[in-house]
This record gives structure tokens, C-alpha cells and sequence, in this order.
């Protein structure tokens, strides 16, 4: 009754807990504003250090907020976190000031609230900033009007911390070069500054991103290093267990104080507060403890991935490395490790890995036992190189240059095998059960053969039963999926990718086209963990309507991760010397160096399709539209698709403009009517002429608008075009992905947000 009493009152209080952080904002707070709020100025102090996203176009602030005036209204004190996006200066008309964490700047901004998943597989990004107590949203176009008004404003022990790992990161970096600087210190510290995007893919899809995180092995490794130091020194071991514990602290809060390092520390920081105290160092006590004081500190973190995948890997390396181990009692303790460590922790991550990141390592998993047994010797490389003065510094990194480089190698040689990472979309509940029963009946089976000796195993065969039933049911369903594999109907898919372009093709055969990719943040984020959701692990065809950023700006990622059969582009405008823009570039590059079959593209081509399903080009001409301004002549000749089932056509128009929509009148009036229409360049004045809408004659009509977007798309006279001619207007920034699906007699539409979908647009604009 006691232990039961004590269970209630915690989780009394843990209920507590968690609604104290869930209230809604106080009076005051920027979150308390009647968001959006357009024309703001912000005045704040940089809380973090300032992130800056060169490909992107972008730098990332997170503001301390004090003060701030909206239209109207004298400047009022505030607070709360801001999370500011700076974006660079298309007109060139100046550039953001440097700035560093502490700095109070003064920002002109749009304000709002972050918005919830828009987009099937798109992560929670509102609940994900939430916990680290970010409720707004700032957007900014013009950084030459960001004002810093003074420094060190921010706390002094912060700015110290930051100043340290800015001067040991650029202390490797000068003692190594790059990149194998950056990877030292990544290794030592977890940060990914100045790391090129293909690296990180190759970590990523080789399931090495442990390597570049601060986690547990970093932490272990550095309490062994300080106990054997203080040993060899002949210093008491309850004396040398109190002086290790204040070096981990500190060491965490080198590294950012993440939930991973977190877990770690505390866990660690508890097996040698144990041994002070002259106690037994029980691992999963200690990985339990750690767990209750997360939870005290912050109660939404078991809804933080990072947190999961942190204490699921550590329980299974706990509990099924130990097992495993024991079955090999002829093998050398460091391979034993390597060997038995990496594949507890994938048995354990592989839902998590599936419904996070939509793919699983595969062939890439290999990489884990070549690269996993060098990580404690350059963990501990990295902290003596530091520590090292100049004399001694020399050798070491001439040692450690090759091996870093090799390291490097190693995981870029892995990522490039074809198999490096297979797609594996969220299991099914009845596939989860199954996975489940046959790992925790394994683990139990196996930790029954190789119990030592005074532990008592689980008795009976159940173990035994449980696992054979967890196979024989993912073997089944593996089976099924193979053998008859679910129809897929004809579907395109409208992303909500901000102000932009993607599309996703579904053909009945399950094949997938993909129109445009939108700016350059969308590829990572929204593109393709859509496509991994929807199980797409290879493109048919990539079509690029044309070059501008806000298309193309997401398929360097694309390209990166997903294989595609052919990409199709016209040639206007990607030739060198033609002012193409940074993200082109990059894929122009990748194109250039093979990384999918390009061919140019024009009217009267068509794409190989399916019975009843074709996919032809309408636009640009071969000979391409002259035009005085270059922008304009890029839009006038951007790509336009005709998608035919049947008798019912879905004309995607791409970016043209009246020049386009006059040429296309007359053969577009001659089709039957395109039931589905994308508005040409994102429903703005320049396009979508009551002639062509005439000529079109749409049922639905899909503006790709971000919400709140400075140019105001869809304009006004677009959406009363659309609503005169009796059409419903579907507007991705308002409804999230609009979905229209193939049923045989007509084009159902469905809008996704929040996870949910829904059967058609609401009636107001917005």
C-alpha cells in the first residue's frame, strides 16, 4: 500500500508538473500577442549562438525578447524565446551585421506562431520548439536594418562556455585542417559546424550520426580517463569519483547540454557518486534514475526523438550486449564490444529509425563495426590535442590527419553502396506487435541461455515461443507486402513547403514522380520524409519546371538521398555564365557528375506512363520564349505538364506567365477539360488570365502559396478568377498538402494539417 501510495503521489506530480508547462502564456509574453503580427520591431539578446545556413540563404537567431512595437502602438516590454530567421538580401541592398550570442539587436519582423505538421512524415516542428520554450516565429527580409545596440548581454557563464568551444573547435581546425578538424571536433563535441551537407548524408544514411552527437560513449570514456589519471596518481578513490563528477558537468555543458549528453551525464555522474559512496555501480539503476530526473526537469521529453533513441540504444546495449557477450567467451573484450553493442542498439532503434526518419541502415550498418571501436581512441586523441602544447601537438596531428581522413572515407565509401539504407515507412500496429514480441522474446531467451551463474533466468518456454511468434508474424506480413502489394491509386500530391513548388506523381504501379522540389530547407524537411512515408525509396522521373530557387532550391537533398531514373529540365538559363543562383549550381553539379541520367526537356515530349495514364509536355517550345528580363524569360519558359487518366486531365502549370498562358489557350481549349489545375506561378496577377481559365475550365484549382508569404499569393483578383468560374480554390499555406486522388469518374481532393485529413478547403480566405 506504501509503494502503491508513493506510485500515485508521483505521478500526481509528474501530472502537475506537466500541465504547469503547457499553460497558456502569460501577460506579457511574446507568445500572449495577437500573432501574426506583420511590421513588427523586435528588440532582444541572441540567446544562442547564431546559426548561419549559407546554402540556404539564411541565419538563425534565437532572441531573448524585451521589447517590441508593432503598427500603432509604442514599444512594449516583453518576454520570451523568438526564434528568428534572417534571410539574405535578394536586392543586395546590405547584408546582416555580425553578430554573436549576447549581442542585443533590434529586428524589423514579421511575427507568428510556429504551425504544426502540414505534410504527411513531416516532423512536429511546434511541439519540438515548444520544449526548448520557443512559441514564436520571426521573419526578416531585410538584415541591413538589423541594429545591434549593444554586447555581453546575455549570462557571462554562457558566453564563456560558447567562447571555449569556439576556441577548441578553432584550435583543431588550425592543428588539423579541414574537414578533418571539424570532424575531430564534432567527434569530441558534437557540433557539425562547417560540415559539407554530403558528409552528414553519408553519417546519416550509413547510421553513424552517433559518432558526430555527444552521447554516452563520449562521457563513459572521459569518466575512465579521468578516474584511471587520478588512479595512476595515487589519489583515494572516493576523492577521485568527487573530482570526476564536477569535469562531466562541465564537459556537458561544453557540449550543449542536449537530452543525450544529458542522459548520459546524469547516468554516469550517478556510477561514480556510487562509487564515492562505496556502492555497487548498477547500470540500469542508474539509467532509471536518469530517466526520473529527466522527467522532473522537464516532463515532455519522452516526446523528444532524441530522448528515445538515446535510452532505448542504452537499454538495449544494457541488457542485450551483456547476453550476447556471454556467448562468445573466446573473443578478444574490445572486438566483443564491437561486435555485440551495434547490433543491440539497431534491434532496438529500428522502429524508432522507421518512424522518425522514414529509412533504415542496411548495408551501411557494416560501417558500425569498422568505424564504432575507433571512436573512444580519437575521443581520447581530440582531448589530449587540446590539452597538448605546440611541441606535442605536432606529431599527434599528423598521426591523426590520415586517420580522420580514412575515417571520413570509410563512411563515404559505405553511403555510396546502393543498399547503404533501405525506405521502411512507419510500421503497422499489427507489424510492431510482432517486431516487439519476437526482440523481447529473443532478448529473453537468449539472456536465459547465457545467464551467469547465480542469476536466476526466465523460467519455462515462453521466451522461446514469444520470439518464434514475433518471426513467424513478420515473416508473414513480408510475405503478403511482396506477393500483394497494396493498390495504389493515381494521386498528386501538392506539398505545403512554404512559398514554393513540390509535387509528388503516385502512378497506380506505385511509382513516383516528383514536379519541382521547392527552396531549399523543404528538401530536407518536408520532400523527402514525405517520400519516405509514402514508402518511395526511387524516383521514376524528376521534372525541374526551371531554375528559380524556390523550385529547385530542395533537390540537392532530394538527389542526395533518393535515387531518380532520369531528371528532366529545360535548357534555358542552366547554362554556366547565366547568373545561376547557388542552389541551381549544386544541382547542376550533382547532375554533371552523374548522380541521375539529365535530359533537356520541351513541348510534345512525354514521359513513359502507364495503361490508361499518360504524362505529356505541353510547354516551353523547343526554341524557348526571348524575353528582356532574364526573370521573366525563366518563368515564361518553365515546364508545364499535362497528367491524363482517361478522359480527366490535371494540368500542372509551372511558373508561366501570360506570354505562356496565351500560346497554351488554344490547345489547352481543345482538351477536355482539366478538372485539376495548379494556378500558374502561385496564383499571381501575372498569370492565370480569365482566358486561360476559360480554356481550362478547372473543377479544382491549387494554388503553392506559403502562409503569410510577402508577395500576398494567391492575389485577390486570382481567387474571385477562381471562385467566378464556379472552382474550389485549395491553397497549400491554408490547407497544408492537398491531395487529389484517381477514383475512376473524377479527382477527389483531401487537405492534410495537423496529421488529419479532410475532405475540402474551409470557405473564408485568408
Amino acid at each position: 500500500a506504501g509503494w502503491a501510495l508513493l506510485l500515485l503521489l508521483a505521478a500526481a506530480a509528474g501530472a502537475g508538473r506537466l500541465a504547469s508547462v503547457r499553460v497558456a502564456p502569460a501577460p506579457g509574453a511574446v507568445a500572449a500577442l495577437p500573432l501574426p503580427v506583420e511590421d513588427a520591431v523586435l528588440e532582444g539578446v541572441i540567446a544562442e549562438e547564431p546559426a548561419a545556413y549559407p546554402e540556404r540563404g539564411v541565419t538563425v537567431l534565437v532572441l531573448d525578447a524585451r521589447t517590441v512595437r508593432t503598427p500603432g502602438r509604442a514599444a512594449a516590454p516583453v518576454t520570451g524565446l523568438v526564434r528568428m530567421t534572417v534571410h539574405a538580401d535578394e536586392r543586395r541592398r546590405g547584408g546582416l551585421a555580425e553578430v554573436v550570442f549576447g549581442d542585443r539587436v533590434r529586428v524589423p519582423a514579421t511575427l507568428f506562431a510556429p504551425a504544426g505538421p502540414t505534410n504527411p512524415g513531416e516532423s512536429d516542428r511546434r511541439a519540438a520548439l515548444a520544449r526548448r520554450g520557443i512559441r514564436v516565429l520571426g521573419s526578416c527580409w531585410r538584415p541591413d536594418r538589423v541594429a545591434v545596440l549593444g554586447h555581453n548581454a546575455g549570462p557571462a557563464w554562457s558566453a564563456r562556455l560558447l567562447a571555449i568551444r569556439r576556441a577548441a573547435l578553432g584550435r583543431l581546425v588550425a592543428r588539423l585542417g579541414s574537414p578533418e578538424g571539424e570532424l575531430l571536433g564534432s567527434i569530441v563535441f558534437g557540433l557539425h559546424a562547417g560540415f559539407a551537407p554530403e558528409l552528414l548524408d553519408a553519417f546519416r544514411m550509413t547510421g553513424l550520426m552517433h559518432v558526430l552527437v555527444a552521447s554516452g560513449m563520449n562521457v563513459g570514456l572521459l569518466a575512465w580517463l579521468c578516474l584511471a589519471v587520478l588512479a595512476a596518481a595515487r589519489v583515494p578513490r572516493p576523492v577521485a569519483a568527487w573530482a570526476t563528477l564536477p569535469v562531466l558537468v562541465a564537459y556537458m555543458f561544453l557540449c550543449g547540454a542536449d537530452p543525450p549528453i544529458l542522459r548520459s551525464t546524469l547516468m554516469f555522474g550517478l556510477m561514480v557518486l556510487a562509487r564515492a559512496l562505496g556502492r555497487p555501480a548498477a547500470a540500469l539503476n542508474a539509467m532509471g534514475a536518469a530517466a526520473l530526473l529527466m522527467l522532473a526537469l522537464d516532463p515532455e521529453s519522452p516526446f523528444d526523438t532524441s530522448f528515445q533513441f538515446s535510452f532505448a540504444a542504452t537499454f538495449a546495449v544494457l541488457t542485450l550486449a551483456p547476453a550476447l557477450a556471454a556467448r562468445l567467451p573466446h573473443v578478444p573484450r574490445a572486438l566483443t564490444e564491437a561486435l555485440t553493442c551495434t547490433p543491440a542498439a539497431q534491434v532496438a532503434l529500428l522502429p524508432l529509425l522507421a518512424s522518425t526518419f522514414g529509412q533504415v541502415p542496411f548495408l551501411g550498418t557494416f560501417a558500425n563495426f569498422l568505424v564504432t571501436p575507433a571512436m573512444g581512441l580519437l575521443l581520447a586523441a581530440g582531448l589530449l590535442l587540446l590539452a597538448a602544447p605546440a611541441v606535442a601537438a605536432g606529431p599527434l596531428a599528423w598521426a591523426l590527419r590520415p586517420a580522420l581522413a580514412l575515417l571520413r572515407r570509410t563512411v563515404e565509401g559505405f553511403a555510396a553502396l546502393p543498399l547503404a539504407s533501405v525506405v521502411a515507412p512507419p510500421l503497422a500496429p499489427t507489424a510492431l506487435l510482432s517486431y516487439l514480441a519476437w526482440t523481447f522474446g529473443g532478448v529473453a531467451w537468449i539472456a536465459a541461455r547465457a545467464a551467469p551463474p547465480g542469476v536466476s533466468p526466465p523460467r519455462g518456454g515462453w521466451p522461446r515461443l514469444t520470439g518464434l511468434a514475433g518471426a513467424a508474424g513478420l515473416c508473414a506480413l513480408a510475405g503478403r507486402a511482396a506477393l500483394a502489394p497494396p493498390a495504389v491509386p493515381l494521386s498528386v500530391t501538392f506539398l505545403d513547403i512554404g512559398q514554393g513548388m513540390a509535387a509528388v506523381i503516385r502512378l497506380p504501379s506505385g511509382r513516383a514522380v516528383l514536379w519541382d522540389a521547392g527552396p531549399p530547407f523543404a528538401g530536407t524537411s518536408v520532400v523527402v520524409p514525405y517520400l519516405a512515408h509514402e514508402g518511395v525509396g526511387r524516383l521514376a522521373a524528376v521534372i525541374l519546371t526551371h531554375r528559380h530557387t524556390d523550385h529547385v532550391g530542395g533537390m540537392e537533398a532530394v538527389l542526395r538521398r533518393v535515387p531518380a531514373d532520369v531528371v528532366l529540365l529545360t535548357g534555358h538559363g542552366w547554362g554556366a555564365g547565366t547568373g545561376i543562383p547557388p542552389a541551381a549550381a549544386a544541382v547542376r553539379t550533382l547532375l554533371l557528375a552523374g548522380r541521375a541520367p539529365a535530359r533537356l526537356a520541351w513541348d510534345g515530349m512525354a514521359l513513359a506512363g502507364e495503361p490508361g495514364v499518360t504524362l505529356a509536355l505541353l510547354h516551353p517550345p523547343r526554341g524557348f520564349f526571348r524575353h528582356a528580363s532574364r526573370a521573366q524569360a525563366l518563368d515564361e519558359n518553365s515546364l508545364v505538364l499535362d497528367l491524363a487518366a482517361g478522359a480527366a486531365h490535371a494540368l500542372l502549370a509551372g511558373d508561366i506567365k501570360a506570354a505562356g498562358e496565351r500560346r497554351l489557350g488554344a490547345r489547352v481549349a481543345a482538351r477536355p477539360p482539366a478538372a485539376l489545375l495548379q494556378l500558374a506561378h502561385h496564383g499571381s496577377d501575372h498569370a492565370s488570365s480569365r482566358a486561360f481559365l476559360a480554356a481550362a475550365r478547372p473543377l479544382d484549382a491549387v494554388a503553392c502559396a506559403g502562409a503569410r508569404n510577402r508577395f500576398g499569393f494567391p492575389r485577390p483578383a486570382i481567387v474571385i478568377r477562381v471562385r467566378d468560374r464556379g472552382a474550389r480554390l485549395w491553397i497549400t499555406g491554408r490547407d497544408g498538402a492537398v491531395t487529389a486522388s484517381w477514383d475512376g469518374g473524377r479527382w477527389a481532393l483531401a487537405r492534410f494539417i495537423g496529421r488529419a485529413v479532410v475532405g475540402s478547403p474551409d470557405g473564408g480566405y485568408h
